[in-house]
């Protein structure tokens, strides 16, 4: 049965946000109390959201692990009281509760990935063969449908070992709302030994295999109603994996309050440059150096940015070396400023005229030959909808979402792919390519040393320290809520 979402597409700095609470407050005034979640990305987009309904009159309540030990646990607590403001949450919360929530309107600021990747590297066939696979509806497919855990397996089996990837694995099956899918060919190769045995020749003992989760559209059918905010709607992953069930409706009501509607008047004001490279990708990292490349890779841009705009202040992203973060040389001078590839509801960083996108973001060939296979949807369009709109919304936490900027906006990318995808986006001229020296020596970046004394040093450090702190204590505001 078709489903009918509506949605508020507009550009990022449209006013989205701002249109949506103002018409929820007008709605409240005429009909009375109207029970409504709103599900976010980021506790400091809660926060501001709360801050504003507060502006308005409306009762709201914020729900994380910052004020709550079990958010999840809090927001069922309410649900069953039948509260009847906004509950701002995050959006796996919202998602994945469904009871005592048919009365609330479920609203979602910024779009969500129905798309999930879980490995887990197993040490047996044995215990590949714990999981229970049925066909799928798609030939060379498997779906899995009971995993050990759901087999009340004690806490003290060694499947326990796989620790919290086999625990999500078990969650997903679980969910009626989840679909857990693997090939045929791998899972066979396993499940009969085969791979281990051409793992042990190889020195291997584990054998990975890859679990790729899709969320269905069943998982909003608990709510009254959906409306989701989110810029560009139409290219993101959750409107191409849910089309074929879903009527995306416009929410003509609050998408007639917004400020503009696409981004030809920035058009003028941004100018685009990117590095002489077809696609930035970990493929590309290896074959630049075995084990260093991505540093090396992030070495060489960071000398390019110096050497073509110098010391100006801007936002930049990179990729994470497991845990941390690559070091990007302009950060430590003080005149980058960090920001997750993802930053949905940083609002703070529009004083800034310049951003420079470097981290390589693709979908593994697994996953693009399963999107393929289960939805139809091509290299590209999935590349666009995990990268190049990941890239928008980055480029959109500067100046270019006020509405009245004339600010000069200097947008630097990684490759000739963002490049055309923000030249089509914003209408403006095209990208002027940089030069890119990825010779393999270690080289400093191109800047005159700065001779200080010992006093002047000390000073330097304290302030730069200091800045480092504020900035690492605004970003842990605003990170995914829980």
């Amino acid at each position: 049965m078709t489903k009918t979402i509506h949605i508020v597409s507009g550009p990022i700095g449209s006013a989205k946000s701002r249109s949506f609470r103002e018409w929820h407050a007008e709605r409240i005034a005429k009909y009375g109390p109207i029970p409504l979640t709103l599900a976010t990305p980021t506790n400091n987009l809660s926060n501001e959201h709360h801050s504003r309904f507060l502006e308005l009159g409306v009762k709201s309540h914020v729900i994380s692990q910052e004020i709550f030990r079990s958010a999840s646990e809090e927001f069922k607590s309410q649900c069953a009281k039948r509260y009847d403001g906004v509950l701002i949450c995050n959006n796996k919360i919202a998602l994945n509760t469904s009871t005592d929530t048919a009365n609330r309107i479920l609203v979602l600021d910024e779009s969500f990935s129905p798309l999930e990747t879980i490995k887990i590297w197993f040490k047996s066939a044995e215990d590949v063969q714990e999981l229970t696979v049925t066909d799928s509806h798609v030939d060379g497919y498997y779906e899995v449908v009971a995993t050990p855990m759901n087999q009340s397996w004690s806490e003290d089996n060694d499947y326990k070992s796989y620790g919290k990837p086999a625990r999500e694995l078990d969650a997903f099956v679980k969910n009626q709302h989840h679909q857990v899918v693997i090939d045929k060919e791998t899972f066979d190769a396993a499940i009969s030994g085969e791979e281990f045995e051409k793992k042990k020749k190889k020195g291997m003992e584990k054998v990975p295999l890859q679990f790729t989760i899709f969320t269905l559209p069943t998982i909003v059918d608990a709510h009254k109603e959906t409306i989701v905010l989110a810029a560009n709607l139409e290219r993101t992953m959750l409107a191409l994996m849910w089309s074929r069930d879903v009527v995306f409706q416009s929410h003509k009501e609050i998408e007639d309050r917004l400020d503009y509607h696409d981004l030809s008047h920035q058009a003028v004001n941004i100018v685009l440059y990117n590095l002489p490279l077809k696609n930035l990708s970990q493929s590309f990292y290896d074959r630049l150096h075995k084990d260093m490349g991505a540093e090396l890779f992030y070495i060489a841009y960071a000398s390019t940015v110096a050497t073509t705009f110098g010391h100006r202040p801007h936002i930049f992203c990179t990729n994470k070396n497991g845990d941390k973060d690559y070091d990007w040389a302009l950060e430590c001078e003080g005149f980058g400023e960090r920001v997750m590839t993802a930053p949905h509801g940083w609002n703070s960083l529009s004083h800034h005229t310049m951003a420079v996108f470097g981290a390589a973001i693709n979908h593994d060939p697994v996953t693009r030959h399963r999107l393929m296979a289960f939805y139809g949807i091509t290299a590209k369009q999935a590349k666009a909808a995990l990268c190049y709109e990941m890239v928008q919304q980055f480029i959109g936490r500067t100046a270019v979402r006020n509405k009245d900027n004339t600010s000069t906006i200097t947008v630097v990318v990684p490759d000739e792919g963002i490049a055309a995808y923000i030249q089509e986006l914003y209408g403006c001229a095209p990208s002027t390519p940089l030069e890119l020296d990825l010779s393999y020596e270690r080289k400093a970046l191109g800047r005159p040393q700065v001779n200080r004394t010992v006093e002047e040093q000390r000073t330097y450090d304290r302030e730069r320290k200091a800045a480092q702190r504020a900035r690492n204590k605004a970003a842990s505001a605003e990170q995914p809520s829980l």
